[in-house]
């Protein structure tokens, strides 16, 4: 998976290169952008669960890690317990976390 950083130099590569903005070109750029701004303050998986959970960040494990438009959701595990995870950006650096504990 990509990190957000390197998205960006992706992004702001192609933004360089591009010659002619066409409406394509406009909705894929914008996408992009969404796309950076829902997940960056979602970095850290581990630091987000770890609040929800009450487990420190080194003792989480983080799987099944997705990402959709504004949302993002994952599996963190902590001393044997399963949590399903979920974030929805509520703003461009803010975002609503839960974690459910499995079963």
């Amino acid at each position: 998976m990509l990190d957000t950083r390197r998205l960006f130099q992706i992004f702001a590569q192609w933004l360089l290169t591009t010659r002619k903005v066409t409406g394509y070109r406009l909705a894929v750029a914008a996408a992009m952008l969404v796309a950076l701004a829902s997940t960056g303050c979602m970095a850290n998986l581990k630091a987000a669960s770890s609040g929800k959970i009450g487990c420190s960040p080194s003792s989480i494990e983080i799987e099944d890690d997705k990402e959709d438009w504004g949302s993002r959701t994952w599996t963190a595990t902590c001393k044997g317990q399963r949590y399903f995870c979920s974030a929805t950006a509520t703003g461009r650096s803010s975002a609503d976390i839960s974690c459910t504990p499995e079963g």
